[in-house]
């Protein structure tokens, strides 16, 4: 497969296994990170800033399956409560979409990555 920049240049219909290099990326950029030493607040930091970004430069140009936003959804939760891929998981006082909320009603201001990669393609037209 040939790459310019870190993005594929021909893209096939099998999407999934395309921008796989996306979640292997994200997935060795967060579990490189100790959970253990991070607060809430620097978790939800590295959430906003360096992981929606990580993905969304794959995203500027090519809707993503539904089937890869929702692992990089997946990232992104096991991140946030602490459970690691072993099934070691903590427990989750308050449900994902109200996480994903905006700040106006009092919530953290996660986006969903289908709603970013909706924005990202929106934009072109």
């Amino acid at each position: 497969m040939t790459k310019y920049l870190g993005f594929p240049l021909f893209i096939t219909c099998r999407k999934k296994e395309d921008f796989q290099f996306v979640l292997d990326y994200l997935e060795s950029r967060l579990a490189s990170w100790k959970r253990k030493l991070f607060s809430k607040a620097r978790r939800l930091i590295l959430i906003n800033q360096v992981g929606q970004s990580i993905a969304s430069y794959a995203m500027q140009t090519v809707a993503l399956s539904m089937a890869t936003c929702n692992k990089i959804d997946s990232l992104f939760r096991r991140f946030w409560w602490g459970s690691n891929n072993k099934g070691n998981s903590k427990l989750c006082l308050k449900t994902w979409d109200s996480i994903c909320s905006p700040k106006s009603v009092g919530s953290l201001g996660i986006r969903r990555t289908v709603d970013i990669n909706c924005d990202l393609i929106g934009k072109w037209g």
